[in-house]
């Protein structure tokens, strides 16, 4: 005689994988862990993170517009005002260059 044969049927339970069934550690810590989130904290995070962003934005405003002042300063001082002696560029670099310069036109 032959012993019987017996068959399992999985049902849903069993079909889960392995790690569904049993997940790693460091999953179920965060699921323990888990904070409640609603929409309305989700709207105050991001009015914070506007209020951060706006606040870099206009340090970085302020400290552009300082820098261009000081170097809009220091050309002004560096150069001699061509518009109001009504000399141009070049006829000022030429009595800069002086007459023992030699001139290859």
């Amino acid at each position: 005689q032959k012993e019987p044969l017996a068959y399992e049927v999985p049902n849903e339970e069993t079909n889960q994988s392995l790690i569904k069934r049993h997940p790693p550690l460091r999953f179920r810590k965060l699921e323990e862990n888990q904070v409640p989130i609603s929409q309305e904290m989700i709207n105050i995070k991001q009015a914070e993170a506007e209020k951060r962003r706006s606040a870099i934005m206009n340090e970085r405003v302020k400290s552009a517009r300082a820098t261009s002042a000081r170097s809009s300063r220091m050309r002004s001082s560096a150069k001699p005002n061509l518009q109001a002696s009504g000399d141009s560029g070049i006829e000022t670099h030429m009595e800069e260059i002086g007459a023992d310069t030699e001139i290859i036109y």
